[in-house]
């Protein structure tokens, strides 16, 4: 199971379409900060961006659906630089430190994965987590509910799906979605033994006009980044991934197994 998958649900056909234009959007930008990570030049990290582009057009020409154009190339030209300005700021990432981008983690006991988008190994060794979100909706944007001003990135909550692993009726805020998504991916790390600094997400509202998947990117703004504590998103975590140094887990060196397991590895 995907960490977002098992933080949301799956995603029905309907919804995956709606938003079809969006998730390529936010592709082509993981294209250029993968292309930034790996050495890339624009022009190769470009190249990467149009087979996304034209790998998502094939499935919705093979389903029937309608072509979606994706960010044009002078603007992605514009989110490359501003990544690369970004990658290299030692208020962002420490200098010195190594990127790898990309990184697959899983857990085995939970059956839990997902990509990162960008590792990074700090000179002292220790670890921590970035992931590049993209979205058309600022991070900043606020509305009026019951005379009181909301910021809808952090105070408006959405119920999960029913195939989600978290609890029953669990409601989140998009920054809460996000923060259990890296505070997953380091609670893996951290069970495989590695020294985990923490977890932030870098974001990036895009500018769009029009509606549905006929919207077109006009251009986009760095809003920042946030950091995701640790005592905000455990108490979820724990429900997915538990730690190798809770009381009951049988990775904990404390932990004393039950007859039921030490029958079966006598009999293994």
């Amino acid at each position: 199971t995907s960490v977002t998958t098992a933080i949301k649900g799956s995603m029905s056909s309907e919804q995956e379409d709606r938003n079809a234009v969006t998730l390529l959007f936010g592709n082509q930008v993981d294209a250029m900060l993968e292309g930034i990570a790996a050495g890339l030049t624009f022009e190769e990290a470009l190249k990467e961006s149009n087979v996304l582009s034209q790998k998502a057009n094939l499935k919705r020409f093979q389903q029937g659906k309608g072509f979606i154009v994706g960010i044009s190339e002078e603007i992605l030209k514009n989110i490359y630089n501003t990544l690369n300005d970004l990658i290299n700021d030692p208020n962002v990432i420490d200098e010195g430190a190594v990127i790898v981008p990309q990184i697959i983690v899983g857990d085995y006991n939970s059956g839990i994965a997902g990509s990162i988008d960008l590792l990074v190994i700090n000179t002292d060794g220790s670890l921590e987590v970035i992931d590049l979100k993209a979205s058309t909706n600022s991070i900043n944007r606020t509305k009026t509910q019951d005379g009181i001003t909301i910021n809808t990135y952090a105070d408006v909550k959405y119920p999960v799906s029913d195939d989600s692993l978290l609890a029953e009726g669990t409601q989140l805020s998009t920054k809460a979605q996000q923060g259990i998504q890296v505070s997953t991916y380091r609670r893996i790390l951290q069970n495989l033994n590695y020294t985990v600094r923490g977890s932030k997400t870098i974001h990036f509202y895009l500018k769009t006009e029009g509606q549905g998947n006929n919207r077109e990117v006009l251009g986009f703004e760095y809003e920042g980044t946030v950091y995701h504590s640790i005592s905000d998103n455990d108490i979820y975590v724990d429900q997915l991934v538990e730690s190798n140094n809770a009381p009951g887990n049988k990775f904990n060196p404390n932990y004393v197994r039950s007859r039921e397991f030490i029958d079966k590895d006598a009999m293994a």
